[in-house]
């Protein structure tokens, strides 16, 4: 079996002391297809913005490739990919959109 590419462990996100979301521990293998689904304020979106690094947990970690993420998050954000259900374009040509997303990786 191969090694995680991604997962958590003990992922707590607090918020105004309320607790959103718990995920004891979650697994993602290389080439994996994640979908969350759930009920409304189940903690979805809060669980893809932990595991994109856009949000950090009150407690628990993060793993990529096995080791726990602190550090360095951009290096990290500039190996994976998140599609959000809601795109942001901005008023331009489709190729003005993707340009301007490559430019910011530096393509």
């Amino acid at each position: 079996m191969t090694q995680p590419k991604m997962g958590v462990r003990g992922i707590l996100v607090e918020r105004a002391g309320h607790r959103i979301l718990f995920v004891e521990e979650l697994d993602v293998s290389p080439g994996e297809v994640l979908a969350v689904v759930g009920p409304n304020g189940a903690g979805k979106s809060t669980l893809i913005h932990v595991l994109a690094l856009l949000e950090r947990p009150s407690a628990g970690e993060v793993l990529f490739d096995g080791r726990p993420v602190r550090d360095d998050l951009l290096s990290y954000r500039r190996r994976m990919a998140v599609v959000f259900q809601e795109p942001l374009l901005l008023d331009a040509t489709v190729e003005s959109n993707v340009g301007s997303g490559l430019a910011l990786r530096g393509v």
